[in-house]
């Protein structure tokens, strides 16, 4: 495919506007070419007439008609006429795509950002999460903090590359004095490279093993009681841990009283307690 006409001319002018490739050969010259003996003479097609999409940097992406005779200049004024409207219609069929992997799981905020990693489109609920882990940043408006921006520019150099999802890049986790996290992923567009979403998770820190620590839990009263909080029964701790029916139930009463609680339900209740 490095033989065609029509992308060669892309490559060199970086300009994807609607092109035939009579517009370069003869049939007489493009019937001289091994793509066309290889592939189009054995489909009967004498003419393409193609039109670029957005694409990363190195990639075409692009709409190719063939048949077997020239296409007019009318038909490829025509095709270069909605070239604008069909590469927008593939950005949105993107963004769509990109954001219906961002709401798949909960508690997800996002944001849609560019190829250089500029703020596109993002609620203010995203504005206001960033701007409580980076305090020094002061009011946000339209412009990510420092370290976010490095953190993008390292990652978004893998636009169009083989990586296959999010959880491949590399996260960026902040942690507040709180213990709260905030943990960014990018979720990058590779069909057309120009856009991405970028994905914020909260977490709230994982008290369990201070309140064990705090209370003085022995590791077997610790298992049984991440077991409770799992919401296992007694026969089902009894099973996992190897240990009798009654000593899931000392175990339960020494729990109870390090706790200060009175049943599973508010032990379990308590670990998740800050």
């Amino acid at each position: 495919m490095f033989e065609h006409p029509v992308f060669q001319e892309w490559g060199r002018t970086g300009v994807s506007s609607a092109l035939r490739t009579s517009d370069f050969y003869s049939a007489r010259e493009w019937h001289e070419f091994s793509l066309y003996q290889l592939v189009y003479k054995q489909w009967g097609c004498e003419d393409s007439l193609a039109v670029g999409l957005p694409a990363p940097e190195g990639l075409i992406a692009c709409i190719c008609s063939e048949r077997d005779k020239a296409f007019t200049e009318r038909e490829r004024l025509l095709i270069d006429l909605v070239r604008p409207h069909l590469a927008q219609t593939y950005r949105s069929a993107e963004l769509l795509s990109l954001l219906e992997g961002a709401n798949e799981d909960d508690g997800l905020s996002s944001m849609v950002i560019d190829k250089l990693g500029r703020p596109l489109v993002a609620p203010k609920a995203t504005w206001e999460l960033l701007e409580q882990y980076f305090t020094d940043s002061g009011r946000l408006t339209w412009s990510l903090p420092e370290t976010v921006m490095t953190w993008l520019a390292g990652q978004l150099v893998n636009v169009g590359r083989e990586v296959e999802s999010a959880k491949a890049s590399r996260p960026l986790v902040v942690q507040r004095r709180d213990g709260k996290t905030l943990t960014l992923r990018l979720l990058m567009g590779r069909l057309t490279g120009d856009q991405s979403v970028l994905l914020l998770q909260e977490s709230a820190p994982d008290n369990f093993e201070t309140l064990a620590a705090e209370v003085g839990l022995t590791q077997r009263e610790k298992e049984v009681l991440q077991h409770i909080k799992s919401g296992m029964s007694v026969a089902e701790i009894a099973d996992s841990l190897f240990i009798s029916k009654r000593t899931v139930d000392k175990h339960l009463e020494n729990v109870y009283g390090k706790l200060g609680v009175q049943s599973r339900a508010a032990a379990a209740a308590r670990t998740l307690m800050e």
